[in-house]
């Protein structure tokens, strides 16, 4: 009887294998629901619908994206986590989602999730109204001193990647501004934009359409040399704030995902950023594609975790509890 048993489990578990690998092996077979974390209009739904397209075109499935905005991307960065792990939910997420470990008081956690590639990365950008009296960082900050904490700055959130911008930048240049949250990137531009606030710390895709359209000018960008694509713009450190810092967005799925389904979507994901429409569209919009695979990106991702806590630390940004 016991024998018996015994080769019952061991059938079970065989069975449950070669299901498992069938399943893995005809991925993907249905629709996949590409995650967005924040509103509709904001720098990562921008780029995710130019590569959710392109993905789909690759995969041979429908690549839906789907916003779940809310509490700094913590609302829909915590139902990726909860997601069943079989690939069918994936998302593209900032350094944001390392950040609120750390910078709100119902954290995410990175080990809720498995990093597959690196899409992107982004220098944060000073940027302030286009009729407004500043013109170099020693304006800016001059005025900010004689005038302590009356300057206002829009960020897309309490403790997000452009929080955090702009809080580095204060502690280097000497300076103190009001914080102003809202709910993502494109609420915090257009306030901007309507002088409701006097700057904003968030990459170039949040702010490149209304600087092409006049309302809006950018003071430096926070990387050590200039870049391509906004070359006439000086560094912060050119102007003597000594600090380079960016934002990466990659795609992350729930931890259990299978390897080799991780591995189908990496390789995808390396296509997507060769397709020559999508290095197009995203050239347009300012951002610089950056890929890294699936095993670096983990290991950028661990390294990352370690120095964002250290400066979220240094800066006391410090919500979560301990």
């Amino acid at each position: 009887m016991k024998r018996k048993r015994f080769l019952m489990v061991i059938l079970l578990a065989l069975s449950v294998s070669f299901v498992s690998q069938v399943a893995v092996a005809a991925y993907p077979e249905r629709v996949i629901t590409w995650v967005v974390t924040w509103p509709a209009g904001g720098r990562t739904d921008t780029v995710s619908r130019i590569f959710a397209p392109a993905l789909e075109k690759i995969l041979g499935q429908p690549v839906v994206v789907v916003n779940k905005p809310g509490a700094g991307g913590v609302v829909g960065a915590k139902e990726v986590a909860m997601a069943k792990p079989d690939g069918y939910t994936i998302s593209l997420m900032s350094i944001s989602m390392i950040l609120t470990q750390y910078t709100v008081p119902t954290p995410t956690n990175l080990k809720d999730y498995l990093p597959v590639a690196q899409l992107l990365s982004s220098p944060a950008l000073l940027s302030v109204h286009s009729k407004a009296p500043w013109n170099s960082l020693k304006e800016f900050v001059e005025h900010a001193k004689a005038n302590p904490g009356k300057l206002k700055n829009g960020a897309s959130g309490t403790g997000t990647s452009d929080h955090l911008f702009a809080s580095a930048f204060q502690k280097a240049a000497g300076i103190k501004q009001t914080h102003v949250p809202y709910a993502g990137d494109a609420p915090a531009v257009t306030a901007l934009a309507g002088r409701h606030v006097d700057s904003n710390f968030a990459p170039m895709v949040a702010v490149k359409a209304l600087l092409d359209a006049g309302e809006l000018k950018v003071l430096g960008v926070a990387a050590n040399s200039r870049r391509p694509n906004y070359s006439k713009v000086p560094t912060w450190k050119e102007q003597g704030i000594n600090v380079s810092i960016a934002s990466f967005e990659g795609i992350y799925v729930p931890k259990g995902t299978p390897a080799p389904i991780v591995a189908i979507l990496e390789k995808a994901l390396e296509r997507v950023v060769k397709d020559p429409e999508v290095i197009s569209r995203i050239e347009k919009i300012g951002v610089e594609l950056d890929f890294i695979n699936h095993a670096d990106f983990i290991k950028h991702v661990s390294e990352s975790d370690k120095s964002l806590h250290d400066l979220v630390e240094e800066l006391g940004l410090r919500v979560a509890p301990r």
